[in-house]
Formats: C-alpha cells, sequence, structure tokens
C-alpha cells in the first residue's frame, strides 16, 4: 500500500494509508499514514464497531490537510483500551493449575465444544473447517501431538496439522463469543492465549515445533502464536 501511495501521489491524487505495520510505514515513507494497532485483515478495528471505525476513517482523512515536504506518520490508540471494561467468557473452564496434557485438553475442549454447538446454531455459520476435521478429531489430533502419541501409519501432513490448530482457535474464540458477540478481538484473544489450556497447549507445542526434526514442523512453528503474542508472553 505504501508503494500504491508513492505512485498515486506522483500522478497529483493525495493519499492517506491505514498501516497495520508501522515498520512498512516507517521505511517506505508514504506522504501521510495513520497507524493502527489493530489485527490484519481488521485495518480499522473490531467488526460492528461503527463508532471505533467512524472515527479511524476520520482520522485518516484529517491527514489529508498535510501538505509538507515531510511523511507524516501518526498513531491510533487502540480502541479495546478505551472503554476500560473487564470481559469474562460466558462459562467457566477446568482450572488451568495442571500440567499441560492431552487428557487435561481434551476436558477443556468437551466443556468448549458444547458452547461451540450453540454458537454454530445460532449463527447458522462457522469458519472452522479448514482441516477438514470435525471439531473431535482437531481436539484429538492436538491432544496427541502434545503427548507426543503416533499419529498411526498414515502420516498426518505439517499442512493438515496447522489447520487443525488454526481451526482450534477458531472453536475457542466462536464459542466464546457466542453470548457477547459484539465483543472486541482483543479481549478474546487475551483470554484464549493467558486463559485457557489450549492457548498453554499451543505455546507448548510451538517450542517443541522449533526444534523438530520435522522440517515441516519447524516450518508451521512460527505460526502457531501470533508475533504480537510471541512478544506477549515471552516466548
Amino acid at each position: 500500500m505504501c508503494a500504491l501511495a508513492h505512485s498515486l501521489e506522483a500522478a497529483g491524487i493525495p493519499t492517506v494509508v491505514v498501516s497495520l505495520i508501522r515498520l512498512h510505514s516507517e521505511v517506505m515513507r508514504p506522504p501521510r499514514a495513520l497507524f493502527v494497532p489493530f489485527e490484519l485483515g481488521r485495518p480499522l478495528g473490531d467488526a460492528g464497531d461503527v463508532k471505533g471505525q467512524t472515527d479511524v476513517l476520520e482520522k485518516a482523512l484529517a491527514l489529508l490537510d498535510h501538505a509538507g515536504p515531510e511523511p507524516v506518520l501518526v498513531d491510533y490508540p487502540d480502541l479495546g483500551q478505551r472503554s476500560g471494561a473487564v470481559w469474562r467468557a460466558p462459562f467457566d473452564l477446568p482450572p488451568r493449575d495442571q500440567p499441560v496434557t492431552g487428557r487435561a485438553l481434551m476436558r477443556e475442549f468437551e466443556v468448549l465444544k458444547r458452547h461451540f454447538e450453540a454458537a454454530q446454531s445460532t449463527r447458522g455459520r462457522t469458519s472452522f473447517g479448514n482441516a477438514d476435521l470435525s471439531p473431535d478429531a482437531v481436539a484429538t489430533l492436538i491432544s496427541n501431538l502434545l503427548d507426543g502419541v503416533s499419529l498411526g501409519e498414515k502420516r498426518v501432513s505439517s499442512k493438515v496439522i496447522r489447520f487443525a490448530i488454526d481451526d482450534l482457535k477458531t472453536l475457542y474464540i466462536e464459542a466464546a463469543s457466542v453470548v457477547t458477540h459484539s465483543v472486541a478481538s482483543a479481549p478474546l484473544n487475551d483470554w484464549f492465549w493467558r486463559s485457557t489450556l489450549a492457548g498453554q497447549a499451543l505455546t507448548t507445542l510451538r517450542a517443541e515445533f522449533l526444534t523438530s526434526e520435522d522440517k515441516g514442523r519447524r516450518l508451521i512453528a512460527n505460526f502457531i502464536v501470533p508475533g504480537e503474542w510471541v512478544d506477549k508472553l515471552g516466548l
């Protein structure tokens, strides 16, 4: 987008870049850029937050008043920090003060599964299914990986493992947001990575995969935990 902004500006068309990766804007120096601290794919903030999204657009468009020779890069505050509201999942999970094992993960999964099924029924749609496995099969696969259990004679590809991990995250997030569907993504992700055994299990798998003899697992290791959470969790 920064390169495109330079091209449009050269043609006499003023531009504003809504930047999700600050480093790119710092290096490529578009004439006007608003850095937003949101997830990739959500440059205007959380879905359904009309007020917040409008505010982002207004602050971005206001940068069109800047016509100086030097580029301007403005930071936008995180919408999730403005309300000060504390979010809790609409259900309780088994205590996390237990070893991170496949059996413990399956106990937690059984709680989440009921709420995930309710979410599917309520919404009539889901983003679950990248691995083309059932929820039970996804949970079993991750549990077996966690315990080092053989996956059988038929090798499970690293691609399927990566998609299964993505599906597990989706299952938890959709289950947790079924009642409070308008909750921002920041507290949902904070809940997943800090409060669930699944989040702890995935950080464990990431560490194991990074040093695995299997090249495929080493390649997907960095996709298991988002970069921002690698930093937040000190991994």
